[in-house]
């Protein structure tokens, strides 16, 4: 089975030499893993079949992933409804060397997959009805999962060895008398929720209440004690009045623990709140809006439209917001003093000319939406739904539509730069293909930089890729000779050999030690040097990365 490679790169600081990394699609079952008894015939589309997958159970409408503190587990959040999705937690054991998921146990609403009739093929638990979104205590042994369906929060305690999840408690919006969870407020509609770096305190949002709700933490038994709320209007009286909270969807908090920030869906928008550390308690700190009025306490990031998911750097010093409705990635600047939120950046999804597509056949000629004034338009960009931002903070990955867009970034400035693309199938030339990538809803990347997770609403599946050989170079300056000179770099903990080429003409060998980078010498086709690009393609043993390179 061929590997699949997503190119990104990561920069190193000013004064070190420009260093990339790419992740390839593992081969085979570990590539990616679809929900058992899910029947390949039942897409509409061939190109969004997942073949070659393993299977697991717990993985209808997968809609987030998250790894442990540890790095031994990965745990798959499947939302749903009444007679749909997993709802519920699906556990994964992960392969320390390459990243290849192993299935464990599930838990869910109803003690089945997913699949009605299903029952007892997962352990079952309360207020997990649409289970959106999972955060983990710092030192992993307690996860906290948020409902939408069940408008609740509930906790687990995690045996470290295995991964199992076992249901200690939960808070519910509205409850009735015997019910095992206790009464809470505020969580209609609960879908994010996030703890803070002291472990002392629980955010949820609330979609629903249009807003966010503050617990302490037992940090013995993990129970919560909900101390305060913030809410759009106030709940009448109920929460503190707040701002722009309306489709409170993601809760996200700087890794000082000195701030929590709110993205909201309805909204299109983004609020910042100071934590009291003893507390919990928030206070209001700004917030930025698609289109703020004028006067108001908001600021205009026309961006922020569709506003969904969101990650924040491990140096808490920038925030990046996942904008679906106009394919979109904003790029926020944290102030640390202060903990204010500023516009540094966006990137937006355009489309392709009919050379950039594969298949002529399948150029429309769409005409492109509308240009969102100061942002980059780039080729692969999808509507985004996730971000994710490695730990070393020099890469930034965007998941969406049948797409996986990477960029590098510098730590120091914060600057992006559009590197590679990875698609569900073969559309455009610049991009590669990965196996049950499909409609992305969520996406991790591991501490140990080793891995990337993307899981799949559409495709009901969770896709695997691992570390690399990239394509450092953007630009080369073509030779009488009709060559040119591409740098390639090795990550860390593996040797990378294969060939190099430029689309249409002839490769060249290569092999890197762990670690290295070097150029290679590989000839140019006549007709790229005569269009001032090229798409370069390096495979590594039977991987292929892509890279479009301006050639001058």
């Amino acid at each position: 089975m061929r590997l699949v490679l997503v190119a990104l790169a990561a920069l190193l600081l000013s004064a070190a030499p420009a260093h990339a990394q790419s992740f390839a699609q593992l081969p085979g079952e570990g590539g990616c893993i679809l929900q058992t008894g899910i029947d390949l015939d039942d897409f509409e589309e061939d190109g969004d079949a997942p073949t070659g997958c393993g299977r697991a159970g717990g993985l209808i409408s997968a809609d987030g992933v998250v790894l442990s503190p540890d790095g031994k587990h990965a745990y798959v959040v499947a939302g749903g409804g009444a007679v749909s999705g997993s709802n519920g937690v699906a556990l994964f054991g992960r392969d320390g060397t390459n990243g290849a998921l192993a299935a464990g146990a599930c838990v869910t609403a109803t003690g089945g997959d997913g699949r009605v009739g299903s029952d007892g093929l997962c352990a079952r638990a309360n207020a997990l009805r649409g289970a959106a979104a999972l955060a983990f205590s710092p030192d992993g042994r307690f996860a906290y999962v948020a409902a939408t369906g069940s408008n609740a929060i509930s906790w687990f305690e995690r045996d470290a060895a295995t991964g199992a999840l076992t249901q200690r408690g939960c808070v519910k919006h509205v409850f009735g008398i015997g019910e095992a969870c206790s009464g809470g407020y505020a969580l209609d509609g609960a879908s994010g929720v996030a703890v803070s770096p002291d472990g002392k305190h629980v955010y949820v949002a609330a979609s629903r209440s249009n807003a966010v709700a503050v617990f302490t933490r037992d940090e013995t038994t993990g129970a919560l004690t909900e101390v305060g709320c913030v809410s759009d209007t106030g709940s009448d009286g109920a929460c503190t009045d707040g701002t722009a909270l309306a489709g409170a969807g993601e809760v996200l908090i700087a890794a000082d623990g000195a701030d929590v920030y709110v993205i909201s869906a309805l909204s299109a928008s983004v609020t910042a709140f100071r934590r009291e550390a003893t507390t919990g308690k928030l206070t209001g700190n700004g917030c930025l809006l698609a289109d703020a009025p004028a006067g108001g306490p908001c600021t205009s990031v026309k961006s922020l439209e569709g506003a969904a998911g969101g990650a924040i750097t491990a140096d808490g010093r920038a925030l990046y917001v996942a904008g679906e409705v106009e394919g979109t990635l904003t790029a926020l600047t944290r102030d640390p003093g202060t903990g204010k939120l500023s516009a540094a950046g966006c990137w937006q999804a355009r489309e392709p000319r009919e050379d950039e597509v594969v298949d002529p056949d399948d150029y429309y000629g769409e005409e492109e939406g509308e240009a969102i004034p100061g942002c980059e338009r780039v080729l692969g960009l999808g509507s985004v739904t996730d971000v994710a931002v490695a730990a070393d903070g020099r890469s930034v990955f965007a998941a969406g539509d049948y797409s996986l867009a990477a960029f590098t970034r510098d730590p120091s400035s914060g600057a992006l730069a559009a590197l590679g693309c990875v698609q569900s199938y073969a559309y455009l030339k610049a991009c590669s293909v990965a196996r049950g990538l499909g409609s992305s809803s969520g996406i991790a990347a591991s501490s140990d930089g080793r891995n990337l997770y993307v899981t799949n609403a559409s495709t009901n599946s969770v896709t695997v890729f691992a570390a690399s050989v990239a394509i450092a170079s953007s630009s080369a300056r073509v030779s009488r000779a009709g060559t040119i000179r591409v740098r390639l770099t090795c990550p860390q903990g593996r040797v990378c050999t294969g060939d190099v080429r430029v689309a249409g003409a002839r490769a060249a060998r290569y092999r890197l030690a762990s670690g290295k980078a070097r150029a290679v010498t590989v000839r140019v086709a006549r007709g790229a040097a005569r269009r001032h690009v090229g798409v370069v393609v390096a495979r590594d043993g039977r991987a292929e990365v892509r890279r479009r390179v301006t050639l001058r």
